[in-house]
């Protein structure tokens, strides 16, 4: 699938499964929410450094992210340069573990 967001939604994914992003440039148009029922997941770029780019494309909304983590637990970004959105990662309150590993070129966010 060209996109992340659309296979969150197409599929009931479990605790440990992994999506793997290919190299190249994505531009979501929308934030990609991560809820819930996706706890335990990792979504993982390829190896090599700045390969792996998720731009937003809008850093004028406060509410634009690229990743928006919703009460989802356990989740891990790896591998990936999140850019382009006024928060790169956000992690609402009620998500717990999160972790961002060899990622570049980001900015999180995380609300007090």
């Amino acid at each position: 699938m060209r996109s992340i967001a659309a296979l969150l939604r197409a599929y009931d994914l479990e605790p440990g499964d992994r999506l793997y992003v290919d190299t190249g440039n994505y531009a979501p148009p929308a934030n990609i929410v991560i809820t819930n029922e996706d706890s335990g997941v990792t979504i993982q770029g390829p190896w090599a450094r700045d390969t792996g780019f998720v731009r937003r494309g809008n850093r004028s909304l406060s509410n634009a992210r690229v990743f928006d983590l919703e009460n989802a637990n356990n989740i891990t970004l790896s591998y990936l340069s999140v850019t382009g959105a006024y928060d790169g990662i956000y992690v609402a309150s009620g998500s717990t573990g999160f972790r961002l590993e060899h990622s570049y070129r980001l900015k999180t966010t995380t609300p007090a």
